[in-house]
């Protein structure tokens, strides 16, 4: 039995005979007090002398239970002193006592959370090996960390694997693997695992469900994202704060900012409260339309000013915007607020400079930074190396890649990307090429990316046929192809005319599994048009709104532009004002091809109608209208039509 005494006696004792080095004391008191264990370790790792502690404890008899061991290994992995715990582990192994489930649980969440899967898969070997049957908790952390590094098929072998064992997987692992395929925007086989989860009996939780929206959402099928959500509440599912932003989030995307609105006002009405991600989601989607003075207005309306995250979002729209004098102005904010900008801010800052042409003004503030000690990460190099090569100062951006490398700045595969993008698009094929094999060399692995970076590169020099033979090759082989990939084919045998080419490459697509996008679609309606193919057009955009896929204003100024060049007005004008139904904002390329297309065949009165109804929108005309209208009056008598064309000029 422990001798009755305070903890701080007992601690001050144990220093004392930690600093004495009386070993035989420490282990005396063990025999008194077997709750001391995790005490007398502590002290003696300080020391460097536990794990000899250990062993004389082992080989003098004592009884020490696996509940002890495992407490201290996982407090030891909570302090991060992984190599300590790994040591303890396997002197354990070697002299008892023998690890259980939870000793070998401990250690594989551990490696797990640091990224070190194949380590944890060693464990989990090991722990076979040695006779302990792996429970569920087990194969739920492997799961989900291989699902979390996008490892999902190894993911998806440790679960049947875990079946074959007679384990019955619960939510947490469905749910895993749920979020990994939808992580790899395979949101098919993210469907196939929901649909065995419930013939299975197993109940989908919120989690489950926002991982579906998040994914429907992300390829831009919101309907069917609501039609999930529909389901979760009928289940008596409370929505949480990933369900609501990532709907909020895909109707921004689709511009469909109306219903993002109501839904965001129909969150409060019950009660919720919108956290700061769905703020800046609604932000950040009325910056990326255009309507900055409205982001602003939500920005202090709810109170957000003491956070550096929705500044960033606001200074992004500005500078994606070009409007680089209000990002200024924002800028400016941060300093009247006592808000220190952060690595982010000059990323976007650099950025939106280099964006406008003002490339000096960026290379400048890229090296402020650096004087002023802060150090740029490699998205900061990534976003001055992209503009630079963007504006065609391909050998500028070489110089800051070498600089990156001398400040000992690892490169990752997204600047090789882009890289590799502005060798092809200056026809330095072999360049490119080159820079492909170097990045191989250093262990950086291409990723879907690099492989359709290649195939644009190709496409963009009208070397289709090579692009073909690279995504047969690279791509099949190495990846699941994903929808980008498939529509850049898809858009280049559009723009060649080679339509039945890009319908084969279209079907192969569903027949795979990956779901197209409003994109994908667009580029083959418009293909069809172009080609004068209209039967074909309208059968495709039918097929596009069966699949539940709604276009969005460019997929609609597509639809609009090919009704138009068949001489078919009013279905266009119809279709304009379905866009405007499904809250979308026409942009001026929509407007213009009304406006222009009326003015063609005399009809100045419609021409004016959307003309004005465009102003009153607040979208500014650009010098293609102006100059299509001018040319149109000139070809009428504009005495007839005075009364009808002196709003439009």
């Amino acid at each position: 039995m422990c001798v009755s005494a305070s903890c701080t006696v007992i601690s001050q004792l144990l220093d004392s005979l930690v600093v004495m080095g009386k070993m035989e004391a420490l282990l005396e008191m063990h025999e008194q007090c077997p709750d001391l264990y995790i005490a007398i370790m502590s002290k003696l790792l300080e020391k460097g002398i536990a794990l000899k502690f250990h062993r004389r404890l082992m080989e003098r008899g004592s009884v020490l239970q696996i509940l002890e061991l495992n407490r201290l290994l996982n407090a030891l992995c909570k302090q991060n002193r992984i190599s300590v715990a790994f040591d303890l582990f396997y002197l354990a192994l070697e002299i008892g006592p023998e690890p259980s489930v939870v000793t070998y649980s401990t250690l594989i969440r551990s490696c797990c959370k640091e990224g070190r899967l194949d380590a944890a898969v060693k464990i989990f070997e090991l722990m076979v090996e040695k006779g302990t049957n792996p429970d569920l908790i087990v194969y739920g952390i492997l799961i989900d960390a291989f699902c979390k590094q996008g490892r999902v098929e190894e993911g998806n072998g440790l679960f049947h694997r875990a079946v074959d064992d007679g384990l019955k997987p619960d939510v947490v692992v469905f749910s895993s693997l749920i979020d990994g395929y939808v992580r790899l925007r395979d949101v098919k086989k993210a469907f196939v695992f929901y649909k065995r989860m419930v013939d299975d009996g197993v109940a989908p939780s919120t989690v489950t469900y926002s991982i579906l929206i998040h994914g429907l959402c992300q390829d831009g099928r919101v309907a069917e994202a609501h039609g999930v959500l529909s389901l979760m509440v009928k289940q008596l599912l409370q929505p949480n704060t990933l369900t609501y932003s990532s709907l909020i989030d895909g109707l921004c995307n689709d511009g469909n900012l109306i219903e993002a609105f109501d839904l965001y006002k129909r969150v409060i009405r019950m009660g919720s409260h919108p956290d700061m991600v769905v703020h800046v989601l609604l932000i950040k989607g009325l910056c990326r339309w255009g309507r900055i003075r409205d982001a602003l207005r939500l920005f202090f309306k709810s109170g957000l000013e003491a956070n550096i995250v929705p500044y960033n979002v606001l200074l992004d729209g500005c500078c994606s915007m070009k409007r680089l004098g209000d990002a200024v102005r924002i800028y400016g904010l941060l300093g009247a607020n006592n808000i220190e900008a952060d690595i982010v801010t000059f990323t976007v800052l650099i950025k939106g400079m280099a964006n406008e042409g003002r490339l000096h003004d960026a290379t400048n503030l890229f090296f402020q930074i650096l004087k002023r000690g802060i150090i740029p990460d490699a998205l900061t190099y990534c976003s001055l190396i992209d503009c630079l090569c963007k504006h065609g100062n391909l050998i500028n951006g070489f110089k800051i890649y070498e600089m990156m490398l001398t400040n000992g700045v690892e490169p990752d595969i997204c600047i090789y990307n882009v890289l590799i993008n502005s060798l092809f698009k200056e026809g330095q094929v072999e360049g490119a090429l080159k820079l492909i094999a170097q990045l191989t060399k250093l262990g950086l692995k291409p990723d879907v990316v690099t492989c359709t970076t290649i195939i644009t590169g190709l496409c963009y020099l009208g070397r289709l046929n090579e692009a073909t033979e690279v995504f047969e090759k690279l791509i099949c082989k190495a990846f699941q192809p994903n929808t980008v990939s498939y529509t850049i084919l898809i858009h280049a045998f559009c723009k060649e005319g080679r339509m039945n080419e890009a319908k084969l490459l279209f079907d192969k697509m569903l027949d795979h599994g990956t779901w197209p996008n409003v994109v994908t679609y667009s580029c083959l309606v418009d293909g069809y048009f172009k080609a004068e193919r209209m039967e074909n057009a309208m059968e495709l955009h039918e097929l596009m709104l069966q699949h539940r896929i709604h276009p969005n204003i460019v997929g609609y100024s597509v639809l609009i532009d090919g009704l138009c060049k068949q001489e078919r007005l009013e279905e266009a004008s119809l279709a304009f004002h379905c866009a405007i139904s499904r809250g979308l904002l026409p942009d001026v390329v929509a407007y213009s091809i009304l406006i222009c297309k009326f003015c063609a065949v005399g009809r100045l009165a419609e021409a004016n109608m959307f003309y004005e109804r465009m102003i009153e929108d607040g979208v500014k005309p650009d010098s293609y209208l102006y100059n299509k209208i001018l040319q149109c009056l000139k070809t009428h008598d504009c005495t007839v039509v005075a009364g009808q064309s002196n709003n439009m000029l």
